[in-house]
């Protein structure tokens, strides 16, 4: 089953400014060196789309429950939990996600992914477009991951289905 992975109106505010932000730097940049330094052209606009593809690879595309686990689509490098990896899960609320720190990762360009802490859950990995209604997935080896659906109720049912 597919379900679609929206950004919040948070990601979507976050994900304009910054690649207004990074567009306006780079084209800049090229403005200043463009003829000045005829090669760095060319290195610095490889530069620029190598980094907006990296950027690219984090949005989380879509999530599948098939063939025995939970796919998360990104452009590059998907992600795959195993179903019998699965120990626990459960809707959660947002809120629950407050005061997380980022250990490593992005919050609000193109979502939420990354490992982050907090006091509820301790160390997580988020895979997230959207923050209001999440699944927490807790596997066998305690890593936790969080995942965002749009349809959150019909993605847990569809998971519940598939795990029993």
């Amino acid at each position: 089953m597919k379900f679609k992975a929206s950004l919040d109106s948070e990601a979507i505010l976050v994900t304009t400014i910054l690649f207004i932000v990074f567009l306006g730097a780079s084209a800049l940049v090229l403005f200043v060196i463009w003829n000045k330094t005829p090669g760095f052209r060319v290195l610095t606009i490889i530069v620029v789309l190598a980094f907006i593809a990296a950027l690219l690879n984090t949005r989380i595309r879509q999530y599948r429950i098939e063939g025995g686990s939970v796919k998360i689509l990104r452009l590059f490098n998907s992600i795959s939990i195993r179903m019998d990896l699965i120990e626990d899960m459960k809707i959660i609320d947002g809120s629950l996600l407050a005061g997380s720190r980022r250990r490593f990762g992005i919050s609000g360009f193109f979502g939420y992914t990354g490992t982050f802490w907090n006091e509820n859950f301790g160390t997580m990995r988020w895979l997230m477009t959207r923050r209001d209604k999440v699944i927490c997935l807790r596997l066998k080896n305690n890593e936790i991951f969080f995942l965002s659906p749009d349809h959150t109720d019909q993605f847990f049912s569809a998971l519940h289905a598939e795990k029993m």
